[in-house]
């Protein structure tokens, strides 16, 4: 929990918002959001829980439990032609390691708009 002040402060800025505008969103004062971003105080659970709501990550990433910030809502997201990025996961999940690495590769270059003839 020593760098919750820190990723707090990360996060709001990475969302465009002001102390004052996630107090607005949360209906938490302005002085607990700056205490929380400045470690003077530890925000509760129900409040970690409203900050990871407006922050879209989970309360294990605020608490450092988790090293990812993609919130568990976003497998049922859809990828494209009506399938989630949970079923996109799982079919990962089953295919071989050198399937997964030509996978990688293609998302990779259409990423950075690379010419896929060229892998």
């Amino acid at each position: 929990m020593e760098r919750i002040g820190e990723l707090l402060t990360e996060l709001r800025e990475k969302k465009g918002l002001t102390q004052l505008q996630v107090s607005k969103l949360t209906h938490i004062s302005n002085s607990a959001i700056s205490a929380y971003e400045t470690g003077a105080r530890y925000p509760k659970l129900d409040v970690l829980s409203t900050l990871s709501k407006v922050y879209g990550v989970t309360t294990d990433y605020l608490l450092g439990l988790s090293p990812s910030d993609i919130s568990p809502s976003v497998l049922t997201e859809e990828f494209v032609d009506g399938i989630s990025y949970g079923e996109v996961l799982h079919i990962l999940s089953t295919t071989k390691p050198a399937e997964r690495k030509f996978v990688l590769r293609l998302i990779l270059a259409a990423r950075e708009r690379l010419d896929i003839d060229n892998l």
